[in-house]
């Protein structure tokens, strides 16, 4: 049986809280998008959810401090992307020692058979600002995460744009099958409160999805993972795409879709 379902998971900090979750198949060079979830996915589901794609499992890509030092605090990949990606206005929070993102990971690992930065059957630590950045060519993270109703919703909507310009990527284009479209045409204008923090994980996990999209494909030349290096794991890592994929295809530095 091919494996070849990748799964996007934007997970929450706390395991009582909803987490976003979006589910695709990888074919060749085409990353399709089956199911965005963003209502009622709290630390305890996800294992029966990702369970049900065990057979066809390739990997799972997670914004979410997935490898933490018993001590707990600033690991050296945080410090790293925090470093790096400053002038973008992008920086890492320091990960507790008893993250539940962790414990939820050595679960997926052992109970799917996945391995940190693998080829193949995969789990992958992520992280949404830094890929957004790179993978549109922007010139500092996006703002929706933070501020007043209407400047997150303003946020969102651009996001979103872009993450629908991927299906012109050169690198991987991206598609929307089925039940995933109707997430794309919601009225963001609507959203507040806990509805729009939902849909801020939904879009989230679509970037994790795509990030394990681009490591599916070709790893070594897409990303790049951010920490002590690959035999040095345990103290963590952040995987980063390299390219521009969607910069590239217009010939210039994007802009802000409208």
């Amino acid at each position: 049986m091919m494996r070849n379902k990748l799964i996007g998971i934007d997970l929450s900090w706390k395991s009582c809280n909803n987490s976003g979750i979006a589910i695709g198949t990888i074919d060749g060079k085409r990353l399709s998008v089956e199911s965005v979830s963003f209502e009622s996915n709290t630390h305890e589901d996800i294992p029966n959810i990702c369970r049900m794609h065990k057979e066809t499992l390739l990997g799972i890509a997670i914004d979410a401090p997935l490898l933490v030092p018993e001590k707990g605090g600033m690991r050296e990949c945080d410090r790293i992307i925090s470093r790096e990606f400053v002038n973008k206005k992008i920086g890492c929070y320091p990960p507790p020692k008893d993250s539940c993102a962790k414990k939820l990971a050595a679960h997926l690992e052992n109970d799917l058979g996945l391995g940190h930065a693998a080829p193949s059957r995969f789990i992958l630590e992520v992280f949404p600002h830094p890929a957004i950045v790179t993978v549109f060519d922007l010139p500092e993270r996006i703002r929706y995460k933070k501020g007043r109703v209407d400047e997150r919703r303003s946020g969102l909507h651009t996001l979103r744009n872009w993450i629908r310009k991927l299906q012109f990527s050169h690198i991987l284009p991206l598609q929307f099958l089925g039940d995933s479209r109707p997430f794309l045409e919601m009225e963001i204008a609507e959203l507040k409160g806990q509805s729009l923090k939902n849909y801020e994980d939904g879009l989230d996990a679509l970037i994790c999805l795509y990030v394990g999209g681009l490591w599916a494909v070709d790893g070594k030349n897409n990303c790049m993972v951010h920490g002590l290096g690959l035999n040095n794991l345990e103290n963590g890592y952040i995987v980063v795409p390299k390219p521009c994929c969607v910069g590239r295809i217009e010939g210039s530095t994007p802009r802000d879709p409208t």
